[in-house]
């Protein structure tokens, strides 16, 4: 056996390097079909003028020190060397191998013609669902470079061919688009690819509108939510009622991901307080944005619909019927809210005793929801924080007035988002 064969060199080098992969895409790719697991290959930004190059040890247990010609005057050793080209260009690497003991030298142990070239630089930038994108790079080539095809991988699943293919993206989201060049270098193969990650933007909510709509309405019920969440919520339905995205904001607009010319409703919600829907058709890719900003204007005419907390007499883990009629109707006329159930107790008594009778109050809303016909599944019973169950001066042994002992014996209503 050869030490050619023991050897084996590693190139962890960039695409632009990697000739016989990128030469079996391109043949694949005649017909510019999606077979091509473009996207699965790496290509990553790295930087284009530096390779890294190991090889394995020898087998027999020889000592030998790796000598490496690098083909622009550098001489470098060891198993693994990192090196960096000064210039663009093609280079002729020769590995030799010194034997450490008696100094013999094999030379020309491994050749490798590297090819080290510029990328090309993607243009794309933002862009808008819905829009039609013509796709385009720059490239300053080496001398002597004659491109034949270019190949595109849009980042969604979809591939083109041709220097300048136009791409519809239909919903938004954080893509990565590739581009790969095959041609000649002078006599010699060559294929050199780039990425870059860019925003496919959709429309936007005014996020300032929909939560400060709810504060002006919080400031009405002070004292209001204690374990409620303070974080404004907005989700989309389909036209079969399906939640099809959720997403929360405070003050920042926020880009909502839909689809051109479908339906949509939406509906907002804030701690126990949520908004009617309003249904709107998201049109072609320069109205999105005013039908959206619509669709919010209507769904937030009025004040926003609370989902009223409910008080537990001392010790009690049920109510009667007539006091959850309020509840139970407001889950039924709107069969697309989610909710947590989370209850308080009375300041007397152990921590370990409140926390259980705490839990049996929302274990047992949920069940009388589901009772008289609430699917189960949109309806969650969640602890309060340990720090958050008890209000005011009632804490421990401390005498209580009547209004407060009674505030820390509610149950509160959470809108929660849709669970899967």
């Amino acid at each position: 056996m050869t030490l050619l064969r023991i050897y084996r060199m590693i190139l962890r080098v960039p695409l632009i390097l990697l000739l016989a992969l990128f030469t079996a895409m391109a043949a694949a790719q005649e017909s510019c079909q999606a077979e091509v697991k473009f996207a699965t290959a790496s290509c990553t930004g790295q930087m284009e003028r530096c390779v890294v190059i190991s090889v394995n040890s020898d087998r027999y247990g020889r000592k030998f020190i790796h000598e490496w010609q690098m083909g622009d005057g550098t001489t470098l050793r060891g198993k693994q060397i990192e090196h960096c080209y000064a210039t663009y260009g093609s280079y002729h690497v020769v590995m030799n191998l010194i034997d450490s003991l008696n100094g013999n030298q094999i030379a020309n142990e491994l050749t490798r013609d590297l090819l080290i070239a510029p990328l090309p630089q993607i243009q794309s930038e933002a862009i808008g669902v819905g829009t039609e994108v013509p796709m385009a790079y720059t490239y300053e080539p080496l001398p002597g470079y004659v491109a034949q095809k270019v190949f595109w991988d849009f980042g969604d699943g979809q591939f083109g061919c041709g220097p300048k293919p136009t791409h519809v993206y239909d919903t938004a989201a954080t893509i990565t688009q590739r581009v790969l060049l095959t041609g000649m270098a002078g006599d010699r193969p060559f294929a050199i690819c780039n990425s870059k990650e860019v925003q496919v933007r959709g429309p936007n909510v005014k996020a300032r509108l929909v939560t400060d709509w709810f504060v002006a309405f919080e400031k009405k019920i002070p004292g209001n939510g204690r374990f409620l969440q303070d974080v404004t919520h907005l989700a989309m339905l389909n036209e079969k009622g399906e939640i099809v995205n959720a997403v929360s904001f405070t003050t920042k607009d926020v880009f909502i991901y839909i689809k051109p010319r479908t339906v949509y409703t939406i509906y907002a919600w804030r701690g126990n307080l949520f908004s009617n829907t309003a249904t709107f058709n998201s049109g072609n890719e320069d109205e999105a944005d005013e039908n959206l900003k619509q669709a919010v204007l209507k769904m937030l005419v009025g004040d926003p619909i609370p989902f009223p907390a409910v008080t537990f007499d001392l010790d009690k883990t049920s109510l009667a019927p007539e006091a959850l009629a309020a509840q139970l109707n407001t889950l039924k006329s709107y069969p697309y809210l989610f909710v947590d159930i989370g209850s308080y107790t009375h300041t007397g008594g152990r921590l370990e005793r409140n926390s259980t009778v705490s839990h049996n109050r929302s274990e047992w809303l949920k069940n009388k929801f589901v009772e008289d016909g609430v699917d189960a599944a949109r309806l969650r019973a969640v602890s309060v924080q340990d720090d958050k169950r008890l209000l005011n001066t009632c804490t421990g042994s401390a005498t209580c007035a009547w209004e407060d002992s009674q505030f820390n014996r509610k149950t509160e209503f959470r809108i929660a988002s849709p669970m899967k």
